[in-house]
């Protein structure tokens, strides 16, 4: 049955109304999916994906769809979808939990006929902000993106309250779901309440990004624009020191830390994959974008290198630039879909798409007849990685740099083509390993060895 916003367990809620009305009533509530295993945290830049693939709530029962499988690249998932309250559904949730990948929902405000609801939810504030937390802790999710794509009603004032807000949300859910609970804050709405997309962290968004704890950066921004972001950190870690330790405390003879040093990794530029106003115009170049912002980060010796031991050269240095949010990375398959015939082939060029935009082609000379890694076919079946791969070719045509926002010469100058994974290194899971290897989708569907059924898809595919 297709998900509904008004079913018992609802999978979306189209309004703050609907959210309220859920709670006020019974209503069932399914077991909780696999509990994160968190992986240690990454050093360096991290990868935030927000998934976006056709509006959500749609993976085919009885079809080979979209799955998402790069999962020990990434370090938080974003569940997207336009409803007004979007949480991840147990699949996805089980999916990124099993990765030990923290995974968020979405609130999110658009279009002029969501300014009663952006109006309700400041105006009963501590109502939604516990109502969200408890679904999160219901559901069994980790967190919220905080999208509001509309101009406020009330100006500046009515963005002092949504800050406000936005800090009692934060409280709500590290009471119910944990400290590791997240709260990310879109580049959209400004303090002075106007909808105005900034493309980078500075003074109209520093409000939110500092409430809210991290950024979620608009895709317009210009080549120089990732570097200004952490600049502007570093600027507020100048004015916004810790503390100066207690005076009879053990560590009053170290130097203070600034408070926000690290902070820089919290500020994710956006990248859309689809490429609208994206540097480079995203899909196989998204690259050039992730050039842009690797090379905002600089590296420096730590502030206090003599308290600590000695360490190899590698690791005197820490990463002062900023994280990457890429945007719809189902482009892979929603861009290619009308082009392909139902069926297998439609999958194969898609995993060889996948696989090239993630982790490159890995040996992109295969002899005629070699197949895509994919669930069971017969030979006469293959579709070879070079054939499958030459339709992802037609993506790779240099875009016309005039028209690229941020566009300099002496900056613009890429490399060839590079995956994410180049960027965003595959972190180890915990042991011990298992997998059934299956991308979570399938040709036929089995029961004790008799086949019962034909194509499926299933993000937590039955494991035995």
């Amino acid at each position: 049955m297709a998900p509904t916003s008004t079913a018992a367990h609802a999978a979306y809620f189209t309004s703050l109304a609907a959210l309220a009305s859920y709670f006020d009533h019974p209503h069932s509530v399914p077991p909780k999916p696999l509990p994160s295993r968190r992986r240690p945290a990454r050093e360096g830049p991290r990868l935030l994906v927000c998934h976006d693939y056709k509006g959500g709530y749609n993976d085919p029962p009885d079809a080979m769809g979209y799955t998402f499988n790069f999962w020990p690249c990434v370090d938080t998932f974003i569940y997207f979808s336009h409803y007004r309250v979007a949480p991840p559904p147990a699949s996805w949730i089980t999916a990124a939990h099993r990765e030990g990948v923290p995974i968020l929902g979405t609130l999110i405000f658009e279009w002029d006929e969501s300014k009663p609801d952006i109006s309700l939810l400041t105006s009963r504030g501590r109502l939604y902000a516990s109502l969200l937390a408890r679904l999160a802790h219901e559901r069994g999710f980790d967190g919220w993106l905080l999208n509001v794509e509309v101009a406020l009603p009330g100006g500046r004032a009515h963005a002092e309250k949504l800050l406000e807000w936005i800090g009692e949300l934060k409280s709500e859910m590290r009471a119910l779901v944990g400290e590791d609970a997240q709260v990310i804050w879109y580049d959209s709405v400004t303090d002075a309440g106007h909808l105005a997309w900034q493309d980078r962290l500075c003074a109209a968004n520093a409000p939110f990004f500092a409430t809210a704890g991290q950024l979620f950066t608009n895709y317009t921004w210009a080549g120089h624009y990732p570097m200004l972001s952490a600049q502007y950190v570093r600027d507020m870690d100048r004015h916004h020191p810790h503390p100066p330790p207690r005076p009879n405390a053990p560590e009053a003879n170290v130097p203070a830390t600034p408070a926000l040093t690290t902070s820089t990794l919290d500020i994710y530029t956006g990248i859309d994959v689809w490429g609208r106003g994206t540097h480079g115009g995203g899909g196989f170049k998204s690259h050039w974008a992730l050039d842009h912002i690797r090379a905002a980060g600089t590296y420096q010796e730590p502030l206090i290198p003599s308290i600590f031991p000695p360490s190899p050269p590698s690791d005197q240095v820490a990463y002062i630039g900023t994280s990457t949010a890429l945007f719809a990375p189902a482009w892979t398959w929603e861009s290619q879909e009308e082009r392909w015939a139902e069926g297998q082939e439609g999958w194969e060029a898609w995993w060889a798409r996948e696989r090239r935009f993630w982790i490159g082609d890995r040996g992109r000379t295969s002899p005629p007849g070699t197949g895509v890694p994919r669930p069971g076919t017969t030979s006469s079946d293959k579709i070879s990685t070079t054939d499958a791969i030459s339709a992802a070719d037609e993506d790779d045509e240099q875009p016309d740099l005039e028209l690229m926002p941020g566009f300099f010469p002496a900056l613009c100058n890429h490399t060839p083509y590079r995956p994410i994974a180049h960027f965003h290194l595959a972190l180890p899971t915990y042991l011990p390993f298992s997998t059934t290897f299956c991308p979570g989708t399938g040709r036929h569907t089995f029961a004790r060895g008799d086949k019962v059924g034909g194509a499926w898809t299933d993000t937590v595919p039955f494991r035995p």
